[in-house]
């Protein structure tokens, strides 16, 4: 580092040797937690819609894993089970990012009923409406994240969230004691 008119000067170039000296701690947002890649995080969120592409998915009845070609890698054996996932746009006021809600808590939100009927007709159009329904509503929410590996097309590595734990709000959460 130089200091020219009272002015810290830092000059990095290929030759240069950049230590970490300190981690930055737990992500405080969404967008801290994309940035990192990988953590969790309770925070408040406004849904801002839903997107239910491929919403039917086979997983592993041991591991929970999706299955490709009806087989999961590790329980060759096991009879896998069809759920239902969709993927949520969720916004905490500084970043948008999407995160996937499986079965276990479109149950929670929708109820049974409608996540049992669209999987035995294979039709989301229930699911759908009833999730409309919760769009642009404030949830409390626990949203995992996970990098993901490149895949055999180059791309990039990229981070994937989960919302593993969702409340939605009550009147009684926004009042203030003063």
């Amino acid at each position: 580092p130089k200091i020219y008119n009272n002015k810290l000067y830092l000059n990095v170039n290929k030759n240069s040797k950049i230590e970490v000296l300190r981690r930055a701690g737990k992500p405080e947002n969404l967008y801290q937690l994309a940035e990192n890649g990988s953590g969790e995080i309770e925070i408040n969120v406004r849904i801002l819609g839903f997107i239910a592409k491929n919403p039917f998915v086979d997983v592993c009845s041991e591991c929970g894993r999706v299955v490709r070609d009806g087989r999961c890698n590790l329980h060759p054996e096991a009879k896998p089970a069809r759920i239902i996932r969709v993927t949520a746009i969720i916004d905490d006021g500084f970043s948008s990012q999407y995160a996937t809600l499986y079965q276990s808590l479109l149950i929670k939100l929708i109820g049974e009923d409608a996540v049992k009927s669209s999987l035995a007709s294979l039709d989301i159009s229930l699911v759908r409406e009833r999730l409309n329904e919760l769009a642009l509503n404030e949830f409390k929410v626990k949203v995992s994240a996970y990098r993901s590996s490149r895949s055999n097309s180059g791309e990039e590595a990229r981070t994937n969230m989960e919302i593993v734990e969702i409340q939605k709000f009550t009147e009684d959460d926004y009042k203030i004691s003063i």
